[in-house]
Order: C-alpha cells, then structure tokens, then sequence
C-alpha cells in the first residue's frame, strides 16, 4: 500500500532561517600619559671666590638641580652631587667647583630618624689629605641636610663607618652636622641656615 503523501507519517520540511549574529565592535578609550614633573634639588658646591683674611675662601653655595621625579630624594640629590658642576658652572667668573674626588661613587644611603647615613666608595679618601676631605664631607652634609627632616650624617667607606675631619681640624667617629662645617659657610652659621 502506498501511503500517502498527505499522511501523518510524513513530515514536510518547513522553511529554515538561520540569523547571522551583528558584529560587535569594540572602541578602546585613548590612553594619556601624563609626563611626570622633574624633581628639583638643591646641593652644595664651592664658589670660588678669595674671601676675606679672617674668613677665606672657597664657600660653599646651593645650587639648584633637576632630575627625574623618584621618591628617593637623597640618592637622587647624592647622585646630582657627585656628577659636579657643569661645564657653564665651573667656567663662570667666580666659577663653582667640587672637593669631592673624581669617581667617588655612592654606594647605599639610609635614614634613621633624623640621621643619614651616607655610604661612599674608597676615593673619597683618597689623597689622605684631612683638610680635602672636610670639604669634600661638607658638600655631602649640608646637601643632605637640605632634605626635611635630616639633621644629622654619618659617614661610611664601602660600608665601614669612618671617621670624618671637621673644618676646625677634629677627627670625630659621630654624627656630623652643618655647625662642624662652619668655615666653609661664606657669613658663618647665620648665613649657612638662610641658604637652606
């Protein structure tokens, strides 16, 4: 028996529609990049000028840096130091020099409350000359103290706390401050804290 064509049994395939799905685009948001502000600095070089009798010179004098911005200022300010003045700097009339030892490098440097520790390699002693390493010792103490909060400095050589001279001639193992460099501040004590 042939079965119908209209039968249940047979199923008639109806239409299909199958809907593509809509793209989706995605738009990023532009990314700005906000330069950060160099950080501004002060340290400490000499100002070559003769003084007078009773107070010659060299002085020391602030001289303003910039560098990149970081929370580690006193590396950073360490670092600007030991670079020494520029070209420009060092050829002005009067011009501005470093007691530091070419190749003086800093090795670490730490804060305890209000007293830096500051760690220097082997040439700053070099020449052993105490007279050339109490400046040299100066510019690092009163660059240091620039910073807020820091009163005090100590002193190591490749991680070995030493000794340091003071412009009056003392060898002292404490820690020094701007007073024990007085002699090298151009109108003495007074002047030296309105420098800053």
């Amino acid at each position: 028996t042939r079965a119908s064509p209209w039968s249940p049994t047979s199923a008639v395939p109806g239409p299909t529609t199958s809907e593509a799905p809509e793209p989706t685009t995605t738009t990023e948001a532009p990314v700005t990049t906000v330069a950060e502000e160099p950080l501004a600095l002060g340290v400490y070089l000499y100002l070559d000028e003769p003084g007078q009798p009773h107070r010659p010179g060299p002085f020391l004098a602030p001289v303003h840096r910039e560098v990149p911005n970081t929370v580690e200022t006193a590396a950073a300010a360490l670092g600007a130091l030991l670079a020494g003045p520029t070209d420009d700097e060092a050829t002005s009339v009067p011009g501005l020099s470093t007691a530091i030892p070419e190749g003086t490098e800093l090795l670490g440097v730490s804060m305890e409350g209000s007293v830096a520790t500051v760690d220097l390699s082997a040439e700053l002693g070099a020449g052993d000359d105490p007279a050339a390493m109490a400046m040299a010792v100066a510019q690092v103490v009163f660059t240091v103290t620039r910073l807020e909060g820091v009163t005090e400095v100590n002193t190591e050589q490749e991680g070995e706390r030493v000794a340091v001279p003071t412009s009056q001639g003392d060898l002292v193992d404490r820690p020094v401050t701007r007073d024990d460099y007085i002699d090298y501040q151009a109108g003495g004590k007074a002047l030296g804290e309105q420098l800053g």
